[in-house]
C-alpha cells in the first residue's frame, strides 16, 4: 500500500499481516506488550495445566505434564490416474514416534513409514487410516473416500484456440480455479490482441500475497497432430509491476499422468513478466505492450491425455493480462498460390470482409480439422468438419484486417491457402 504520507515501506514480514508464512518473523514492541498483557489477565487460561493437557504441550515444555498426540495426514495428490503414486505426509501434533498407516486398496496396503508413496492399480474411491503413538497417548484418524482414482481417457484433439470473445465466461472447457474464493481471473474489455476481450487477474488490489489462480484447459490429445507437425502452446500476455522490488508470477504446468505430476513449461517473473513501465495505477495495455508466449511441445507429441494449466502467484503487483491461447500443431508444408491450393481447397473472397468461405474438393475423412492463422502464427479459428457439407461459411467481421493462412488436414494431407482481408 502507499497510503502512508510520506510513503514507508510495508512490514510484510509482521505476523499480523496478511502474506505467506514464510515472509513472516516479527511482532512490533507494542504488539509484542499487548499479547503479554492479555496474556497475564484475561486469557490466562491458554496457559493453565488444565488446558496444556487438554490441547498437548509444544515440544519445549518439559513433563510433569504429558503431550498428548493427535492424528493427522494430508496430500497434494487427492485425484489420481489408476497406476500412479500418492505421496502422503503425517502431520500429526506433538511428534508421535509410532506411526501406523493403513490404504485399502493401495500397494502396499499397510507401512509404517512417516512420509510413505503408495501406488494405486485399480479405479476406485478409498480410505486412508494413520494411528499415531508416543508410548502414553495413542490417537487415529480415518478419512473416508479420501483418494478418488480415475482412468486416464482420450483428450480433445488438436488444434485448441480460446480467445476469450464469445461473451460466455468461463469459455466452454475452461475451468477457473481460485483456491481462496477471492481476487481471480476474470473477464476484460479494456484490453485484448484480438478484440473484443480478453482475461485478467487485479494483482492490485490482492492482498493475499503468495496465493494462486489457476486457469485450466481442456484435457488434450497429442496423438491427434499429424506426423512431422510442429506442437507447440502460444498466448499473449500484458503486465506491468505496482514496485519494482517484487513482482506477481506467471506460470504453465502440464501434467501426463492426471495431475498427480506437474512439469514447468513456461515461467516469468520480475522484468521477463513486465511488458509495461512499473506504475502504481491500474495497468491497461495498449497495442504494444503485449508479449507473446511460443512454447515447444513436440517431445508430448506421443501422450494421449495432457492437461495444462496457466497460474498467476500473487505478490500484489499489477494487472496480468491473457489473451489468445493456442495449443496447435503447426504446417511445415511449403504455402500454394494465395487463392488456391493444389489438392483443391477454395477460399473465398479473396480479399473478405465480414464473412469468409471455405470450400474443399477433394474426399475428406471423418478427422478433417480447418485451421485458420494470422501473419504470427496465433491459431484464429478451428473446427472439425467432414464430407456433409464442404461448404463452410466464418463469420470474419471483428478478425483484424491482414493476411490469414487457411489449412485443412487430415492423417493423408494437408491442403493450405492464403487471403487476405481488407483491401
Amino acid at each position: 500500500c502507499s497510503n502512508d504520507m510520506p510513503d514507508v515501506n510495508d512490514l510484510r514480514e509482521n505476523y499480523m499481516n496478511y502474506t505467506p508464512d514464510a515472509c513472516k518473523n516479527m511482532y512490533t514492541e507494542g504488539q509484542k506488550e499487548r499479547i503479554q498483557a492479555t496474556l497475564d489477565t484475561i486469557r490466562t487460561y491458554i496457559w493453565s495445566e488444565e488446558n496444556l493437557i487438554s490441547t498437548g504441550c509444544d515440544p519445549s515444555y518439559s513433563p510433569p505434564f504429558i503431550c498428548h498426540v493427535a492424528a493427522n495426514l494430508v496430500t497434494l495428490t487427492r485425484e489420481i490416474c489408476n497406476g500412479n503414486t500418492v505421496r502422503f505426509m503425517d502431520i500429526s501434533l506433538n511428534d508421535a514416534p509410532n506411526v501406523n498407516w493403513t490404504f485399502p486398496g493401495g500397494v502396499p496396503a499397510s507401512s509404517n513409514e512417516e512420509n510413505p508413496e503408495i501406488n494405486y492399480p485399480n479405479i476406485g474411491s478409498y480410505d486412508v487410516k494413520l494411528v499415531v503413538s508416543n508410548g502414553t497417548s495413542i490417537d487415529s484418524v480415518t478419512f473416508k473416500e479420501y483418494i478418488n482414482v480415475v482412468a486416464p481417457g482420450i483428450g480433445d484433439p488438436l488444434n485448441y484456440m480460446e480467445s476469450f470473445d464469445s461473451g460466455i465466461y468461463p469459455p466452454d472447457g475452461i475451468v477457473i480455479k481460485n483456491s481462496d474464493d477471492g481476487i481471480t481471473w476474470e473477464l476484460d474489455s479494456m484490453a485484448f490482441t484480438s478484440p473484443p476481450s480478453s482475461i485478467r487477474i487485479n494483482n492490485l488490489i490482492n492482498t493475499n500475497y503468495g496465493s494462486i489462480d489457476e486457469i485450466v484447459l481442456p484435457d488434450f490429445d497429442f496423438t491427434s497432430a499429424p506426423l512431422g507437425e510442429n506442437i507447440s502452446m502460444k498466448f499473449n500476455w500484458a503486465y506491468a509491476k505496482s514496485d519494482a522490488s517484487f513482482s506477481d508470477e506467471l506460470i504453465v504446468l502440464l501434467s501426463v499422468d492426471c495431475g498427480a505430476t506437474w512439469k514447468q513449461i513456461f515461467y516469468r517473473n520480475q522484468e521477463a513478466l513486465a511488458t509495461g513501465p512499473t506504475q502504481t495505477t491500474p495497468f491497461v495495455p495498449d497495442s504494444s505492450q503485449w508479449k507473446s508466449a511460443d512454447i515447444d511441445l513436440n517431445n508430448y507429441r506421443d501422450e494421449s491425455f495432457i492437461q495444462i494449466k496457466l497460474v498467476n502467484v500473487t505478490d500484489g503487483g499489477n494487472n496480468l493480462y491473457i489473451d489468445d491461447i493456442g495449443v496447435e500443431y503447426t504446417t511445415t508444408t511449403a504455402i500454394g498460390d494465395p487463392a488456391k491450393d493444389i489438392f483443391g481447397l477454395n477460399a473465398f473472397p479473396n480479399p473478405f470482409t465480414d464473412v469468409l468461405v471455405i470450400e474443399y474438393l477433394f474426399d475428406l475423412p471423418l478427422n478433417g480439422q480447418l485451421s485458420i492463422t494470422d501473419i504470427a502464427g496465433r491459431l484464429i479459428y478451428s473446427q472439425k468438419i467432414n464430407n456433409t457439407n464442404n461448404l463452410t461459411p466464418i463469420e470474419t467481421a471483428t478478425w483484424a484486417d491482414g493476411l490469414y493462412v487457411v489449412s485443412i488436414s487430415t492423417s493423408e494431407r494437408i491442403a493450405i491457402a492464403k487471403v487476405v482481408k481488407g483491401n
